[in-house]
This record gives structure tokens, C-alpha cells and sequence, in this order.
């Protein structure tokens, strides 16, 4: 195995302290406890993104299956043997806005709410790909967050890189995993015409308005998913987040198409921010190049920046993402103006962009 594979593959397990996805609440907010919201509209209506922990947080989970595709055997993945298989079995949580609250946990955290009703408006659509190995709970308080900010959050967890990766197995099939982004959002947005107490999501998400983020290997899938070997037309804006852009064995990553934002910590050597530096030189305007400076190195700069684990830089790098989110996916043009400033003034950060 090539040596960034080895030091990969271990990332999430060593940082994260990985735990099995749930979307239990623990207690439920009475309907007239929820907050009031400055904006509403009805369900033919757009709603622009809001500021942090404007709505609650509801789960879906949706056991997604592509018939057309074969899932390849990995018998020693990290996580346990992967079955080799004729169909590409990918489980696919959803996480929205809705005016119901619950409660945090005995650790602080509050659960998505399992299937409460969405809240009223059309919300734009964030797809989000994880690292390798990882799922969608490792960045649970991201997706979360995003999503009471007023996004509607579609976080497959995808059939190899969940259970091994980056190894060989993983980097054979990112292609494949590239389009199971894209059959995943293909999905999702045909269930968008079907009522909500039918397993649909009744007009709530604006297929207008979709964006990419991608933390890793996941990083790697985003940026296909703008550039020419596998791009999807329906993506208006992508984040990498300590992207991979030179997979071993994937497609070749070649003119990303802005807008794009690309976030590196500087001492990342798990992915150099080398790799983020090519990417962002090759990508078409506008696009950013985020350098987190942290005073720590290797795999945990890989990842505390994007899991909200460390401190006053995380919630810097946070303000910078969800800058470029409500700017670029969401339509707020006061969002776009704040961008470079908002990164710029931030003490752990430095900025590069071209608008």
C-alpha cells in the first residue's frame, strides 16, 4: 500500500473516536417552544439560509440500492470483510430543518430528530461525502449545524470507503463512488416530488440551488464532481476539505469548475496542502484556498478542523464555509461579500482567492 494510504486509513478511527450512526432524540421540544423565524414560506417558495441554530434538526435515513452497478469484495477493509455484490447498497441520512427542538444529551449533543416534519419553504441541498473510513456520523455537528442554518444535508455512506480506505480497494473504486454521489442525488431529488408521509420530501428541497462538500477521500469525490471526468451539471459550488486531488488509482482530477473552496490545515501531512495548492491553481474562478494554521500536525490536522474539535479555530474555519455556502448554494449576495473579509480577519487563517 502506497505510505499516504497507510497513514489515511487510520485518520478517523485515531481522531474521532468513531461511534454507530443513531438519530434518536432524546427529548422533544413542545411545537410552541420552537423558535420564531425572522422569514417563512411556503413550500413553493425559496427561504434563504439563516444563521446558526435557526431551525432543529430532523433525520431521515433512506436505504438507497443501484441495481447497475457491482460493489467489489474487500476482505481485509478495516472495519470487516466487504462482500463482493452485485448491486451498490448505499444508506443515505438526511438532515433538514424543521420547528421541532430536542434536548442535548448527557454530552452536549443533540440528536437529529427521527422523521419530524420539515419545516415550511424550498431549502437548498448540500451533498456531502465523508472521509475514508467514515460515515456521516463522524461530522455529525457540521452536517447539523448546516442544516439548522437552513440547508437540507444528503450524506451518503458509501459502500467501500465507509468500511475500508484509502487502500486499493478504495482508490479502484472511486470512480464508482464519484457516481454514487450522483445516483444518490438523482434519488433524493425524484423523492422530492412525493408527499413527505409517503417517504418523500414534498417539494422541500430546491433543486436550483445544490451544492458539494467533501472532507478527504470525500474531497476527492467533490472535486470530480466538478471537473471534466465526472462532472454533475446540477452542482453550483463545492468545498474540499483536506481534499485528496491525485488519487492513486482514481480519475484524473482536471479543471474544477468555480465556484470552489478549498480548505487545507498547513500541516496536514496526511494530504499535503501541496495537493489543495495544484487544485486551487487549476480551478476556474471564483474560487479560495483556506491555509489553517494549527499548532498541532499529521493526521489530527487532517481532521480536527472539520469535526469541531478544535476550539477557536474550528469555529473560524466554520464562519469561513458557511460564508461560502450561504454565498454560493444558497444565493445570499451579503454572504459573498463577507467572504474574503470574514477569512482575511481571521487570526488562525490565511486566505487566497480570485473572484
Amino acid at each position: 500500500m502506497h505510505p499516504r494510504s497507510r497513514a489515511l486509513a487510520g485518520a478517523l478511527l485515531v481522531a474521532t473516536g468513531l461511534a454507530a450512526p443513531g438519530l434518536t432524540a432524546t427529548a422533544l421540544a413542545s411545537p410552541g417552544s420552537a423558535a420564531t423565524h425572522t422569514a417563512r414560506a411556503g413550500a413553493g417558495e425559496k427561504i434563504m439560509p439563516g444563521p446558526r441554530d435557526t431551525y432543529g434538526v430532523g433525520g431521515r435515513v433512506l436505504e438507497l440500492i443501484d441495481t447497475r452497478r457491482a460493489t467489489p469484495a474487500d476482505p481485509e477493509a478495516q472495519r470487516g470483510p466487504i462482500p463482493e455484490s452485485d448491486t451498490r447498497a448505499i444508506s443515505t441520512t438526511v438532515f433538514y430543518p424543521t420547528d421541532e427542538r430536542a434536548l442535548p444529551d448527557a454530552n452536549g449533543l443533540v440528536e437529529p430528530i427521527d422523521d419530524a416534519p420539515p419545516a415550511d419553504g424550498r431549502f437548498p441541498v448540500i451533498l456531502f461525502s465523508h472521509g475514508a473510513p467514515g460515515t456521516p456520523h463522524d461530522y455529525r455537528r457540521m452536517l447539523q449545524r448546516w442544516a439548522s442554518e437552513g440547508f437540507i444535508v444528503v450524506a451518503p455512506q458509501y459502500p467501500i470507503s465507509s468500511t475500508a480506505g484509502p487502500t486499493d480497494v478504495a482508490w479502484g473504486d472511486a470512480r464508482n463512488q464519484i457516481r454514487d454521489a450522483s445516483f444518490v442525488l438523482t434519488q433524493v431529488l425524484q423523492r422530492n416530488r412525493d408527499a413527505w408521509t409517503d417517504g418523500g420530501f414534498g417539494g422541500h428541497l430546491d433543486p436550483s440551488r445544490i451544492g458539494a462538500a467533501g472532507h478527504s477521500m470525500g474531497g476527492f469525490t467533490t472535486l470530480g464532481l466538478v471537473s471534466e471526468c465526472c462532472r454533475d451539471k446540477r452542482v453550483d459550488g463545492a468545498l474540499v476539505l483536506a481534499g485528496v486531488s491525485d488519487g492513486e488509482r482514481g480519475p484524473r482530477i482536471t479543471n474544477p469548475s468555480g465556484p470552489v473552496l478549498f480548505a487545507h490545515a498547513t500541516l496536514d501531512f496526511a494530504v499535503p496542502l501541496q495537493q489543495a495548492t495544484r487544485a486551487y491553481r487549476a480551478a476556474s474562478t471564483p474560487k479560495y484556498l483556506v491555509e489553517i494554521d494549527l499548532p498541532i500536525a499529521g493526521v489530527a490536522a487532517h481532521i480536527l478542523p472539520f469535526t469541531e474539535g478544535f476550539g477557536r479555530i474550528s469555529d473560524q474555519v466554520t464562519e469561513v464555509l458557511d460564508s461560502f455556502l450561504a454565498a454560493y448554494v444558497g444565493g445570499d449576495p451579503d454572504a459573498a461579500e463577507r467572504l474574503a473579509p470574514t477569512a482575511e480577519d481571521a487570526a488562525d487563517l490565511k486566505v487566497r482567492y480570485r473572484t
